[in-house]
């Protein structure tokens, strides 16, 4: 059907075609984030060292704070890097079984890493693309990346409140295709350092900045539908 020259059937195509390319590229992105805020988090090793204020470990580690911290600063970098390939803890053994639990995370950091920079790299050869043609570069991807943050941060966030310890095991399970992060203390005791309340914490620290960072692109979008005079409803339906 022609209307005004313009074939509806085909424009229909390619709008839905537009639009479910903007949908995965905001998943992309929400993974991304995912991904940003638990590497920094990783990297925030100070965090430890405040929580390690809070705690008390004597009962179940002979090491002093310092020791601990440093322990957990040569783990932290060995999980958070792909190119450490070697973990040595100079005041734990760590066996077999939590060894490889240890590269399981790893491999799994590594996999959102390039996830990261394929996201990137898809956004940065759009833009040329966009330069060359002199085309406006859209930012429509982004309407979507805020309700799917939210929407798993919401989701987290009940199953916390409803039962973490489940919510705990249930994400091990799926994440893990053993059971090698099942740590016997007497025989890995680093696992006595990271109780499962610093995992809540840790948690709560990179679901707290996916809000913030959902809340700040519904303000850039709201500002930048504002700035082009376009009703705020299409930030919500319209690609």
């Amino acid at each position: 059907m022609l209307i005004g020259g313009v074939n509806l059937k085909v424009f229909s195509q390619k709008h839905y075609a537009i639009i479910l390319y903007n949908f995965i590229l905001s998943i992309l992105i929400s993974i991304s984030s995912i991904f940003i805020f638990t590497y920094l988090f990783l990297k925030s090793k100070f965090i430890y060292g405040i929580y390690l204020t809070k705690v008390d470990f004597s009962n179940c580690i002979s090491l002093s704070k310092n020791k601990i911290y440093e322990n957990y600063c040569i783990l932290c970098d060995f999980i958070s890097s792909p190119f450490k390939n070697k973990l040595v803890l100079p005041d734990f053994n760590i066996s077999y079984n939590s060894m490889i639990h240890f590269y399981d995370v790893k491999k799994i950091l590594t996999t959102l890493l390039l996830i990261t920079l394929l996201t990137l790299c898809i956004i940065i050869i759009q833009f040329i693309i966009k330069s060359l043609a002199k085309a406006k570069f859209s930012l429509h991807f982004l309407m979507y990346v805020p309700i799917e943050l939210i929407l798993f941060c919401s989701t987290l966030v009940l199953s916390f409140y409803i039962n973490f310890d489940k919510c705990f095991l249930l994400f091990h399970k799926l994440l893990f295709n053993n059971d090698y992060w099942l740590f016997d203390p007497k025989i890995d005791p680093i696992i006595n350092i990271l109780p499962e309340d610093f995992f809540l914490m840790a948690a709560s620290i990179i679901l707290s900045s996916l809000i913030i960072e959902s809340i700040f692109i519904i303000f850039i979008r709201k500002h930048i539908l504002k700035t082009h005079s376009i009703h705020i409803i299409r930030f919500f339906f319209l690609s």
